[in-house]
């Protein structure tokens, strides 16, 4: 259960910044350049966004995975 928190807080974290930085990141800004010349390109903004929150959020849940597996067999 505390792994979906963790998943859901880096998610919304990561989308929202991704949001209001004007600075494509990566890998969100790999999709802006697939989605420039098709009728996605008006909400390329929402969907790196969206990418960018699963990519990251799913890198800081492994990591908080592992990290806490770590601690517990110490």
């Amino acid at each position: 259960m505390r792994h979906i928190l963790i998943f859901t807080v880096f998610f919304f974290t990561f989308m929202c910044a991704s949001i209001l930085i004007s600075t494509p990141i990566f890998p969100g800004s790999l999709f802006t350049n697939l989605f420039s010349n098709s009728q996605l390109a008006e909400y390329s903004l929402y969907l790196t966004a969206i990418i960018n929150g699963l990519a990251y959020s799913l890198l800081f849940g492994c990591v908080f995975v592992w990290v806490s597996k770590k601690l517990v067999q110490d």
